[in-house]
């Protein structure tokens, strides 16, 4: 990023906090009818509305995030780490503006785990 971008990422708390999963896991879309009136709106999905209301909500005994279950920091009992930001990899084809594959090297980070267990 900051060779192709000039953009240098950040420390992001906000993705340990199950608020950010709420602006993509609830859709509400228009339903329309074939002449193309706006009929009503429909939850296309509701996600996090179903979990704020759910056992594992905040304040309940059983609270669990979303980034508990769906980005775990473990599995099986073994610690979790993740090449973030492979965008910049020299797996990867290169692209315009990507740094040489000399000058590519991504760091395993366990802050910030993947979803590759999600349901």
């Amino acid at each position: 990023m900051e060779n192709a971008l000039g953009i240098t990422p950040l420390l992001a708390d906000q993705i340990t906090n199950a608020n950010l999963c709420c602006n993509c896991h609830n859709i509400l879309l228009p339903v329309f009818d074939n002449a193309g009136n706006l009929v009503r709106a429909s939850y296309e999905q509701s996600t996090y509305l179903e979990w704020t209301n759910s056992d594992f909500s905040p304040g309940r005994s059983n609270f669990r995030s979303c980034q508990d279950c769906h980005m775990p920091a473990q599995f099986t009992g073994q610690d979790l780490s993740f090449q973030i930001a492979n965008i910049d990899s020299s797996a990867l084809a290169p692209t315009t503006h990507r740094l040489p594959n000399g000058d590519i090297s991504l760091t395993e980070r366990d802050r910030y785990p993947h979803t590759p267990f999600t349901a």
